[in-house]
């Protein structure tokens, strides 16, 4: 058991960064959480309150990160993905683990927490009852040990970290609960469980006591799926980074525009005299109130309005900006609650519209299948499947389809050979094989059934053909001067 643990100070300062996105997702965070250098220049002007944090409270956030990370999630996972095996022992044992530990939850919050984070984890374990559990792993509790590493090396050692308070005598102090994976030599994992105590700086844990005994596993049970990945970083970069200062701009514009509203709230009076000292003696309140006084001749009394030729000014500004974050995020405008004048576009031109955005979701879900497949292999050998099996993982198209287009091109293919009628069956109607595999046991009881009412109705009905030609009179036979067919030649 390690009596000091040391982080690694790459990792440490990336998971720190991420909280910051935690914040602006729970929409708990405005520039001024945040640190800019906006905090200092951006001064709110009101007459409302004279209240320290008045700036904090007027100001605005429209969270349009929890919008786009909602919204490509949405779109990553579509009606759910649908994971088949070729092993029938395999593909019930998958069936109980995922209705057990709500799988398609989970791989939502994959596709969810990878945008909002960059990263997600996940791992598998056998709970007291040696019942398979899959479970997330918060995205700060999640330390691998990097240093020392080469280029595309994966971690020795990666340290799971729940850090809780206790209080004694008065004070509180902060401790850690660490699960420690460390590879061993024969390529096993050894698993410690141990309390420790967290120095001030957050870096350093000293050991205080066990607290299970060690475990070893022949693979490593911990599985991150990434974002994107870039060179100098170890873990996923999320979707946030490069539209954080156009966030905040947008913020900023908003807050411009609604102070301007909330100042008409307390206008300016402009009072005659005398009234001014009618309603001082009567009224103490009057002091409260912002009032311009004039003498007899003078103005008379007015409302005097606060107009801002700006406020259009900054409206066609903030749509300019959200058409440069949805250039940038590849998320078209109209997600964020900005209609287009498209019309009633086909289902074919709205997808050409968003293709972009549609190729985004599609390298999202091939990075996530290779991870997806990983963890259900390596689970249900885990829980003792045996023998060779194949996983194939397909995630739903999430565009709506146009069924009457889509029905017709599957006939034209089935028609010309081109595909077969399950294949062209189960796209037309997006269903899986078992579903399909009924559908067309019950089309073919249908047409059996056709084609024996047909025949019971052939037998039913006269025939007209003649009793080996004895009916035939001379004039009726064909080519015969009565006939018709001689009637005809004469008459030409």
């Amino acid at each position: 058991m390690q009596q000091q643990i040391y982080l690694d100070n790459i990792i440490t300062k990336e998971v720190s960064t991420r909280g910051k996105f935690k914040k602006i997702y729970e929409n708990d965070a405005s520039h001024f959480v945040l640190g800019t250098f906006k905090a200092n220049v951006f001064n709110i002007k009101t007459y409302l309150s004279n209240h320290k944090n008045k700036d904090e409270y007027l100001y605005l956030n429209v969270n349009l990160l929890s919008l786009m990370a909602n919204t490509t999630a949405d779109y990553i996972i579509g009606d759910g993905i649908e994971i088949d095996i070729d092993n029938e022992q395999a593909k019930a044992k998958r069936d109980e683990i995922s209705e057990a530990n709500g799988f398609d939850e989970l791989l939502y919050n994959i596709a969810l927490n990878t945008w909002i984070y960059g990263y997600a984890v996940l791992r598998s374990r056998k709970d007291d009852k040696d019942n398979i559990v899959i479970e997330e792993i918060p995205y700060d509790y999640y330390f691998p040990q990097i240093e020392w590493l080469f280029l595309g090396e994966d971690p020795n050692k990666i340290y799971l970290i729940s850090k809780i308070n206790e209080t004694l005598w008065s004070s509180i102090q902060q401790k850690a609960k660490i699960q420690s994976y460390t590879k061993q030599e024969n390529w096993n994992w050894l698993i410690e469980y141990g309390l420790y105590s967290v120095a001030l700086d957050g870096t350093q844990y000293s050991l205080e006591k066990e607290l299970a005994p060690a475990e070893t596993l022949d693979f490593l049970n911990i599985y991150r799926f990434d974002n994107r990945k870039v060179s100098w970083k170890y873990l996923g970069n999320n979707d946030y980074t490069d539209i954080l200062d156009l966030l905040e701009e947008v913020n900023d514009r908003f807050t411009q525009i609604s102070l301007q509203f909330i100042k008409h709230l307390n206008s300016k009076i402009s009072l005659p005299e005398w009234v001014s000292a009618l309603l001082q003696n009567k009224d103490k309140s009057i002091h409260n109130l912002e009032v311009f006084v004039h003498r007899q001749g003078e103005q008379p009394a007015q409302y005097i309005e606060n107009h801002n030729s700006l406020i259009p000014e900054a409206q066609t500004y903030i749509d300019k900006i959200l058409k440069l974050i949805g250039a940038i995020t590849q998320i078209p405008i109209s997600f964020f609650g900005f209609e287009e004048s498209w019309g009633a576009e086909k289902v074919e031109a709205l997808r050409i519209r968003l293709t972009r955005f549609l190729k985004k979701i599609q390298r999202k879900q091939r990075m996530m299948e290779l991870t997806l497949k990983k963890l259900i292999k390596e689970t249900l050998a885990f829980a003792g499947v045996q023998g060779e099996f194949s996983i194939d993982v397909k995630f739903s198209d999430a565009m709506l389809k146009d069924l009457q287009q889509n029905t017709q091109m599957y006939i034209d293919l089935y028609n010309n050979k081109l595909v077969s009628q399950e294949t062209a069956i189960a796209n037309i109607f997006s269903w899986e094989k078992d579903m399909v595999q009924k559908e067309l046991a019950i089309i073919k009881t249908e047409q059996e059934e056709q084609q024996k009412k047909q025949i019971e109705l052939n037998k039913s009905l006269p025939t007209n053909k003649p009793n080996n030609g004895s009916n035939w009179s001379k004039q009726d036979k064909p080519g015969t001067k009565g006939s018709a067919d001689s009637s005809f030649t004469n008459k030409q």
